[in-house]
């Protein structure tokens, strides 16, 4: 994302990443992965932040629950017939 950090801090957030979002597909990631960068969650302040990233993914993880749970359930067996399907 253009930050530098050091890589303890990077090991650590990954690793809790893994745990808040490890269900996400690649789609998903990058989707995260921009908002972060454009300053949807918080902003940066020009330097490697563990705590907003964090904050990030639990927000964009509860956003996508309360769209999936207001999809009927041919929706969501839809999505994941196409998920699971490649």
């Amino acid at each position: 994302m253009g930050f530098e950090a050091i890589e303890i801090q990077l090991r650590q957030t990954s690793e809790y990443m893994y745990e808040e979002i490890g269900m996400l597909n690649l789609a998903e990631l990058t989707l995260l992965f921009h908002r972060i960068r454009e300053g949807f969650y918080g902003e940066f302040y020009g330097k490697f932040n563990p705590q907003i990233v964090l904050r990030a993914c639990r927000e964009y993880r509860k956003e996508r629950g309360c769209i999936i749970s207001k999809m009927s359930t041919n929706q969501q067996n839809e999505i994941l017939n196409t998920l699971y399907s490649k």
